[in-house]
């Protein structure tokens, strides 16, 4: 263990350009915070819900109430549900229990029930979660468990079961229950290392395992902690996450010695000129969201927010050096199946170009390996500074090329990271933006900052606590705890207009995206149709209308694919890829469903209750009522929408379901004038908390879905509402393309039903026969498309692939298959005709003795009954 009064006073002595630097960027860290409403949306709501999901469930693991299995299972369905809603933004991530820890849990259940011993892994993983006393009594936990692991047999089996992943497993439970433990997360060490020398950063002391690599970690959070004076350990954890995404070029401000090189004021001066020159050109010809930097020594970084790479041009070096720099894929890409075939692809790069390998340390690779690759490296060429237009023009042609090449290895490394990491991909995950949390935290006693330190000198003193973060006390009442709520002012202050901010929001709210190229809409319709039975030209018009910049209305009857449609499209069109992106990635847009309670509240916002204050031990305590302005779903996608333009430069759609259900005049009659003219606010600043009004960007679209047979039983849509929606009809496919894609969609749903490679039809003559009884029991009450007068029932193609899979579980249960069809007929398809006579006359006549299905006899009687009660 790291001897603690020996680590502060060594940290004392640390350089005077260290305590110039953390306080300004944590400034500026605060100033952004202020400015943008997605701290209080997204990263507060995240910490919210782990206190009020996550902590019940340890809990009830702790006393006994929930076993081992449970436990582990939960926590993972919660972990992929917030991972899911949260897809697309990063903010508060590290407050959602991440995919190397569900792979650590996961493991080490599926270990454990290897070797029998689910009971002893049980009792270890308890003793390791409960809170540590002090810091020395947590190291002790955790090398009791790294000697269980090894005991357990799972160390170095390659599934997950590393000790490396121990410490963030821990930290981040017992920062669950108390918030005086900092979570060892990745970006919080990244930040430490930025901000700390490099030897007091953790994982560069002289500790070994998970005991010794926590201690350096908490002890330099605590340090940090207090030279800065944040308020709490929470403000501090956002600082370095928010420094490692928004200041990827800090670290390079500091040299091996832990000091700035400080440059001429001359050279800076000439390297923000450069900057001012090579920015707009870069927007314009390689990416818009890319925004530059000059660092203290005069070099030049630019970087967008959520990519693992910059282009930079290092000039600290003899020879100027100008390339690319990645954040490094994590210890993980070792184990990663696809980590071969991307270091083939760089060292094919390297060897057609002038580009040099460069590790961690800026030592120059003749042919590095994954090893190298998990830790930061670089890519870069010699570069001869030369003067004026000549400069700039070699940048950008030299950038302009590297960019994809860095864009396609970071995107290969990031996807097959994940798929090894998780092996999840979320069946519903949709950017969707979180609502204010009604149990935000802990409230503390007291108001204003105080120092951070070893739990054993404080744990007392903050058992109650932790206020949540606190710089201007806009959440937490400071008020002494009474057993009735009182209520307080609203919790999120108007800002001061700030006209350069209000600009930037102007400038994305008008912000064209690239038009869909040819490509991305062959890949679009490849995309769709591989996943609904629908027209290569409905798709076409679609996505026609909204590049003509129109929202849609999608009409059909029930089961036609709507939502799906709908859902499909516009994650493509969000995407950074459109066409080709995969569909478990294509999650930029938010659905929501109207009802017929719908108002303005729902739609753009309203003012809505909460509560803070929760006692650390959960006993009971005093809460504080407060009123908060909450947006609502039009204003959530719009948000979601800017700040997506803001990163990707791709828009964010809102999809409404049953659109026809609400009110329109109540839920949008506002919106009418919004959409048609959208120079104007959505929303004034003031409430959201910004410094800047809302607009609809010209990019955003609304997609509604509603039912061709709701149309004439709900509210009606108005003239007014019709003018500014395109409306597209989504109609039945033709028979023979339904009765192809049935198979596939049975098998995609349920695994087990085994398809022809050459036909693509069912295997199963069982399964063919129900298939083809069904398409000729449907076709018969459908209107003929070549006398549409004559009347039918339309019924949408989801029903069918319902009844087919009924029947294909059935299998398993029923002797006979055609008694399976005929529970799946009534079960699926005659709900469906209900309210229309001539349907079920159709449909009689079909399973009459006279008729193509005569063998369908409880089908027949059920029919006949129905038409005897009136119909």
């Amino acid at each position: 263990m790291v001897d603690q009064r020996h680590f502060i006073a060594r940290s004392r002595s640390q350089s005077q350009t260290f305590e110039k630097l953390a306080p300004a960027l944590l400034g500026q860290y605060r100033a952004e915070r202020a400015a943008e409403p997605r701290f209080y949306y997204h990263e507060l709501a995240d910490r919210g819900h782990s206190l009020s999901q996550v902590r019940p469930l340890l809990e009830n693991f702790l006393a006994g109430r929930l076993n081992l299995a449970d436990f582990i299972r939960q926590v993972g369905q919660e972990s992929r549900r917030e991972s899911g809603a949260a897809r697309g933004r990063v903010a508060g991530r590290y407050w959602r229990f991440n995919a190397a820890g569900r792979l650590f849990l996961e493991s080490l259940l599926k270990r454990s029930d290897e070797i029998q011993h689910s009971n002893a892994a049980a009792a270890a993983l308890i003793a390791l979660l409960q809170v540590p006393a002090s810091l020395d009594q947590a190291g002790q936990n955790l090398e009791t468990f790294s000697r269980f692991l090894k005991d357990l047999g799972g160390a170095g089996r390659g599934d997950g079961l590393r000790e490396s992943l121990l410490p963030y497993v821990a930290s981040y439970f017992w920062a669950v229950q108390s918030p005086v433990w900092p979570v060892y997360e990745r970006e919080a060490r990244d930040g430490l290392s930025i901000l700390t020398h490099a030897e007091t950063a953790p994982g560069r002391t002289s500790s070994s395992g998970a005991a010794g690599q926590y201690t350096a970690f908490y002890l330099a959070f605590v340090r940090l902690a207090n030279e800065i004076e944040v308020p709490n350990g929470w403000e501090l954890e956002s600082f370095l996450h928010w420094l490692t995404r928004r200041d990827l070029t800090t670290a390079r401000l500091q040299s091996g010695s832990g000091r700035v090189t400080p440059p001429s004021g001359r050279s800076k001066r000439r390297s923000e000129d450069l900057q001012k020159l090579v920015e707009p050109l870069l927007q314009a010809e390689i990416a818009p969201t890319l925004h530059g930097q000059t660092l203290p020594d005069g070099s030049l970084v630019f970087a967008e927010v959520g990519r693992t790479f910059r282009l930079e041009l290092r000039v600290g070096q003899v020879p100027v050096l100008a390339g690319v720099g990645f954040e490094g894929f994590g210890a993980m890409g070792q184990a990663i199946l696809a980590g071969g075939a991307i270091l083939q692809d760089l060292q094919d790069f390297l060897e057609k170009g002038s580009y040099r390998f460069y590790n961690a340390g800026l030592v120059e690779t003749e042919k590095p390996g994954l090893a190298e690759l998990a830790n930061e490296f670089w890519l870069l060429q010699p570069f001869e500074p030369g003067r004026g237009v000549a400069l700039v023009e070699r940048l950008v042609s030299d950038w302009r090329l590297l960019y994809p090449f860095a864009r396609r290895l970071s995107a290969a490394f990031d996807e097959a990271s994940d798929e090894a990491l998780s092996g999840y991909a979320p069946d519903d995950a949709l950017a969707v933006a979180s609502s204010p949390p009604a149990e935000i935290g802990d409230a503390e006693s007291g108001a204003g900052a105080f120092a951070y330190g070893p739990p054993e000198t404080r744990l007392r003193a903050v058992a109650e606590t932790a206020s949540l973060y606190n710089p201007t006390e806009d959440l937490v009442s400071t008020e002494p705890e009474v057993d009735e709520p009182t209520v307080e002012a609203l919790p999120v202050p108007a800002r001061p207009f700030n006209a350069e901010t209000n600009r930037e929001v102007l400038r994305l709210a008008r912000f064209q995206p690239t038009p869909l190229s040819s490509d991305g809409l062959e890949g679009l319709i490849a995309h769709v149709c591989e996943r609904l039975v629908i027209g290569l030209d409905k798709i076409t018009e679609i996505v026609t209308h909204l590049e003509a910049g129109r929202n849609l209305l999608l009409v059909g009857p029930p089961g036609s694919g709507k939502t799906r449609l709908a859902r499909l499209i516009a994650g493509q069109m969000g995407a950074t890829d459109p066409g080709w992106t995969a569909e478990n990635a294509a999650t930029n847009y938010s659905l929501t469903t109207a009802t017929a309670e719908w108002s303005q509240y729902d739609t753009i916002g309203g003012i809505r209750p909460g509560l803070v204050g929760e006692s650390a031990g959960g006993g009971s305590a005093g809460h504080s009522l407060f009123y908060y302005f909450e947006p609502g779903a039009v204003s959530r996608a719009a948000l979601c929408c800017e700040e997506s333009l803001r990163q990707t430069g791709r828009p964010h759609y809102l999809i409404i379901d049953e659109f026809n259900r609400a009110n329109q005049e109540r839920a949008f009659g506002e919106l009418f004038t919004l959409l048609e003219y959208r120079d104007r606010p959505l929303l004034a600043g003031s409430r959201l908390g910004r410094a800047a009004d809302l607009f609809l960007p010209d990019a955003f679209r609304i997609i509604g879905t509603l039912n061709a047979d709701d149309r004439n039983t709900l509210y009606d849509l108005g003239l007014a509402l019709k003018r500014r929606f395109a409306l597209v009809e989504v109609g039945l496919p033709p028979p023979a393309e339904e009765r192809r894609f049935l198979p596939k969609a049975v098998k995609a749903r349920f695994e087990p039903v085994e398809l022809d490679p050459w036909t693509g039809d069912f295997t199963d003559a069982a399964l063919r026969i129900a298939a083809d009884r069904l398409a000729t029991f449907v076709a018969a009450v459908r209107p003929d498309p070549a006398n549409p007068v004559a009347g039918g029932k339309e019924i949408g193609t989801a029903p069918l692939i319902e009844t087919l899979l009924f029947c294909a579980a059935a299998a398993a249960y029923y002797d006979n298959p055609a008694l399976a069809l005929e529970d799946g007929l009534l079960a699926n398809i005659l709900p469906q005709l209900e309210g229309s006579p001539l349907a079920l006359k159709r449909a009689l006549a079909v399973v009459s003795p006279g008729g193509p299905l005569p063998e369908l006899g409880r089908v027949r009687a059920a029919l006949a009954r129905v038409l005897n009660a009136g119909f």
